[in-house]
């Protein structure tokens, strides 16, 4: 489950792992993945590679549910292809581009050497992208083995380009899936001030009728930030100075309306233990961010 808003988030996942409709097997897994977006550029002497330096991006992070055997197999691709195994290589015309191999024993002029201005950062549709790819992957081999493509992921961090946080649902479209056939995903931005959930039912029942936490999220919908709502950047007419668009005054909220990051994550764990469903439980996963901090703990429920 995640709520976030342009410049804060919490996002919350229990611990608990069933690998039947009767067995609980682990009360303390972690179903929120930590990853840190990052690719490799090659670097070229007298003709010769030489070695790699690295993009290194802030720490991204993965949510999911489903049938483990999946999830386990998509997340494991994905963390692997978006933490180390693109390499930045020249496509037609040499526009820099990113792909999954370096001819290391070419030869290659000096000049084919990258500078800054030339480097891609790590954003949000590059993200987002390989963790479709890899989705499509071990999906098509999972439905084509005759079973139900179930699986579903909550993706987010702070993208590069706007340096605001951003989360995203991707699951299979079931609504045109048929059995044996490989499954289309989608992907569902999340929305500032709306608490969003993947996997139990249940849960997702529970969080629409929880009215107190949604009024306490209403808050979350602007951005109130330093660039938001301070002095010289809420200026409309200062702002435009630093290239960005005018901004209208941000609307104040009562406390009520605008709970801290502790008062949802606490409420949001009441919540989905509130459901009643045997399948959520055990320790909580609870990732924060406020500002430019990110913050991921366990937290024990006794």
């Amino acid at each position: 489950m995640i709520l976030k808003a342009p410049d804060r988030l919490v996002a919350i996942a229990d611990g608990r792992l069933a690998t039947s409709e009767t067995a609980v097997s682990f009360d303390t897994a972690e179903k929120i993945r930590q990853f840190t977006p990052k690719y490799r550029i090659p670097r070229f002497s007298m003709g010769r590679f030489n070695n790699y330096s690295e993009m290194v991006e802030q720490d991204w992070y993965l949510a999911y549910a489903g049938s483990y055997a999946l999830v386990s197999q998509i997340g494991d691709l994905f963390i692997k292809n978006v933490s180390g195994a693109l390499v930045l290589t020249r496509g037609e015309g040499g526009v820099p581009r990113l792909d999954y191999a370096c001819d290391e024993g070419g030869w290659f002029d000096d000049s084919y050497n990258f500078d800054h201005g030339e480097l891609l950062r790590m954003n949000t549709r590059v993200i987002v992208d390989e963790l479709l790819g890899a989705a499509q992957v071990k999906c098509d081999e999972w439905t084509g083995n005759g079973k139900d493509p179930d699986c579903q992921f909550l993706l987010f961090g702070k993208d590069t380009d706007t340096r605001r946080y951003v989360a995203l649902k991707v699951a299979p479209d079931l609504s045109i899936w048929r059995r044996g056939e490989p499954a289309s995903f989608q992907i569902t931005p999340v929305d500032d001030g709306v608490v969003t959930a993947i996997g139990s039912p249940a849960v997702e029942n529970a969080v629409a009728r929880d009215h107190e936490l949604q009024r306490g999220a209403t808050g979350w919908r602007t951005d109130q930030s330093a660039l938001g709502v301070h002095n010289l950047f809420a200026d409309p007419e200062y702002s435009t100075w630093f290239g960005g668009e005018p901004r209208e005054p941000i609307p104040e909220s009562t406390p009520e309306e605008n709970w801290t990051a502790e008062q949802v994550q606490r409420r949001v764990i009441n919540t989905m233990l509130s459901a009643n469903d045997k399948y959520v439980g055990g320790d909580f996963t609870a990732v924060s961010g406020v500002g430019y901090e990110i913050v991921r703990r366990t937290v024990k429920i006794v």
